[in-house]
């Protein structure tokens, strides 16, 4: 059982991530579910910390992890080198706190979140590790051209508009080069989004919360994704449509009914992994007393 809060550095030869880790301070006898907090692109820590804590309230351990801005847009995540690697030593910090055998849920935030997500969870498929869930705030979305440059334009990560139109040319420039590609057949597979919908594996249950104020994911892409993991054979496939708040804005504006969701989904998740419960019909979940 461990206690208190730490952070860390995960070592490896190439490059470092950084993330931090926390622990609950109560002690328990039952083995704590481990969450993963997978930051949008130019979210900090502290903006993370307000979410770990809905967990860490109800004795989860909580690691949270922001990809660099540098490394979203600048890469194309259907293939990248630079997310698979991530994703392994996001996956050996299990290991390093010998955590191999806890349920693991993860949050993800965004497509910055998502991409993470996207590796993350092959390398969770791959080593058999006891995901119980996944929670996707204001995510998926389609790799177009239009949401893409909304996020650079709206979603504050940029300091100003000088330095927002440059990365819109570098990505514009990124763009084509990805659609060229692909009209050529020179990709290995299909594009991020695409090979997640039609995936065979990540059948654990989904939670989406997203809204229809939304300006930079389109409503759709998201309600598509929860119909193609369903069909895929999801356990259990949720869905919340907040319908008034902006892009990854819903804990501020719906602090109580967000945090109700996430919990209720977390319960229901561990009921199912437990073999208590099967899953309900058409997604819906009881009434929580967390």
């Amino acid at each position: 059982m461990h206690s208190g809060r730490s952070s860390g550095k995960y070592q490896s030869e190439n490059d470092d991530i950084e993330y931090n880790i926390a622990f609950p301070n109560a002690s328990s006898d039952e083995t704590e579910a481990v969450v993963f907090l997978l930051g949008w692109a130019g979210a900090e820590d502290k903006h993370l910390a307000k979410y770990s804590n809905i967990y860490e309230k109800q004795g989860c351990i909580t690691i949270r992890y922001v990809h660099p801005v540098s490394k979203v847009f600048g890469h194309d995540p259907s293939d990248s080198t630079e997310h698979k690697e991530t994703a392994k030593k996001l996956l050996a910090l299990l290991d390093d706190y010998d955590l191999a055998d806890n349920p693991v849920f993860v949050h993800a935030f965004s497509n910055g979140g998502y991409f993470v997500y996207r590796f993350l969870a092959d390398e969770f498929q791959k080593n058999e590790v006891n995901v119980v869930g996944a929670i996707f705030d204001s995510c998926p979305s389609k790799l177009e051209y239009l949401v893409a440059t909304r996020g650079l334009l709206y979603s504050g990560v940029l300091p100003n508009m000088f330095v927002s139109m440059l990365c819109i040319f570098v990505f514009t420039f990124l763009y084509m080069w990805v659609k060229l590609k692909i009209l050529l057949g020179l990709t290995d597979g299909p594009l991020m989004y695409e090979a997640m919908q039609d995936s065979p594996f990540h059948c654990w249950p989904h939670l989406f919360l997203y809204s229809s104020a939304d300006v930079i994911v389109p409503l759709r892409h998201i309600e598509d994704m929860a119909v193609a993991r369903e069909k895929a054979g999801a356990t259990l496939v949720v869905k919340h449509n907040f319908e008034t708040s902006p892009h990854v804005l819903h804990l501020k504006q719906y602090p109580e009914l967000y945090t109700e969701k996430c919990l209720s989904f977390v319960e229901e998740c561990l009921h199912i992994y437990d073999g208590e419960q099967m899953p309900l019909e058409d997604g819906e979940i009881p009434d929580s007393n967390l």
